[in-house]
């Protein structure tokens, strides 16, 4: 027994008609089913599709056969770093306001905030200035060490208000209408 139908059935055999129930007429005729069955529309359009899947795949591989074979190109680390620096067409993870927030509470000293945010040259900035201070105040001067201390100190505190602005600069897309039809 192959082919579809419905189960317990024998291949060519009907299923008899729905009854119809009290009150309600019933959809189907009870008349003997016609020799051109829906499943065999269903056949033969499952069939026209096969056939066109076929003709499909001998003409892929006959396009295959005339192109030429493209030399291997190298990809270095750089290529993938231009892909996720918000190159065109290219998915650049979202950035949580809260998150960087919550490491420049957490991890501020080491500027994992701007890190976060892609700010990559003020982040450096940020730790090289304090592990600078802290280098100065402990050999050289501490009134210039201290000085310096403060100053990074000062820019970690100012990063309360910068977080916003960068996070909104380069994180947040504009919806207005200037910014759609431009």
């Amino acid at each position: 027994m192959s082919g579809f139908g419905r189960k317990g059935l024998a291949e060519g055999a009907y299923a008899p008609a729905p009854q119809a129930r009290f009150g309600q007429a019933s959809r189907q005729p009870a008349s003997a089913p016609p020799s051109y069955t829906e499943s065999d529309a269903m056949a033969d359009k499952r069939r026209a599709f096969l056939a066109s899947e076929r003709v499909r795949e001998q003409q892929e591989a006959i396009a295959a056969e005339r192109q030429p074979e493209r030399p291997r190109q190298e990809v270095g680390l750089s290529d993938y770093a231009e892909t996720f620096q918000g190159r065109v067409g290219s998915v650049v993870p979202e950035r949580s306001l809260a998150m960087a927030y919550v490491l420049w509470f957490v991890l501020g000293q080491l500027s994992a905030h701007r890190f976060y945010l892609g700010r990559m040259q003020s982040a450096v900035a940020q730790v090289g200035m304090l592990f600078f201070s802290v280098l100065v105040a402990f050999t050289a001067s501490p009134i210039v060490g201290g000085v310096a201390l403060l100053v990074w100190a000062l820019w970690l505190l100012g990063d309360v208000f910068f977080i916003h602005k960068i996070h909104r600069e380069d994180w947040v897309q504009d919806h207005s209408v200037g910014a759609i039809f431009s």
